[in-house]
């Protein structure tokens, strides 16, 4: 059972050790494909400006009941996100026929 345990921190050590000579020979550790990743999200919408400036609270009950704007039922609403989506590089897809 110890020699396991050893050997499991041998393995463990080793491997850090080739992470730390990876990043000191200039090696990215995994960052450039994170980077990647993070910037097609970003790109997508998902993280970063909202592609929507509309405020959550109007799609709620109470917004809608209230009569708040949203793309869908009110025009300026729905030119100022198209002017958004434009903006931050996203197309718009209309049901609108």
């Amino acid at each position: 059972m110890m020699a396991k345990k050893d050997e499991q921190k041998n393995d463990q050590a080793a491997a850090e050790s080739s992470r730390r000579e990876a990043a000191a020979d200039g090696g990215d550790l995994g960052q450039a494909e994170v980077q990647a990743n993070m910037d097609e999200a970003t790109e997508q919408g998902f993280i970063g400006e909202e592609a929507d400036p509309t405020p959550n609270e109007n799609y709620t009950v109470e917004g809608v009941v209230e009569g708040k704007p949203t793309p869908e039922t009110d025009e300026k609403a729905a030119a100022a996100a198209d002017a958004r989506s434009i903006k931050l590089g996203s197309d718009r897809v209309s049901d609108e026929k």
